[in-house]
């Protein structure tokens, strides 16, 4: 069987998206439930590292969001809470694009909603 080339690095990048949250201001509890479910992905859905990477930076984000907004945790949130940083995310989808101020996108937009609602 042959081996795949990863091209675009996604392995390396999924690592390094594993230490940036490691080195993020949420809660240890979080960090796991994220690793987890990033492992879940792979194992039950064969979910590939590119998309993991992407499931790890968005929910790491809504868990930083969520923490500034409610004070709660992933863990510990409840669906009031969940709404709040949702509508957050309507409303200010500016401040939720790490590369510059421009608002997300319709896709980019689904893809959060769709990423927290899987999780």
């Amino acid at each position: 069987m042959k081996s795949r080339i990863d091209l675009y690095k996604w392995e390396k990048r999924l690592e390094s998206a594993k230490q940036d949250l490691r080195h993020s201001p949420i809660s240890e509890s979080d960090r796991e439930l994220i690793l987890r479910f990033s492992n879940f992905k792979k194992i039950s859905e064969n979910v590939g590292a590119g998309r993991r990477t992407r499931y790890v930076h968005n929910m790491m984000l809504f868990a930083e969001k969520l923490n500034g907004i409610t004070g709660k945790t992933l863990k510990t949130a409840e669906r009031e809470d969940i709404e709040r940083v949702v509508t957050d995310f309507y409303e200010n989808s500016g401040e939720w694009n790490r590369r510059d101020e421009r608002k997300l996108g319709e896709g980019s937009m689904r893809l959060y909603l769709v990423i927290l609602k899987t999780f």
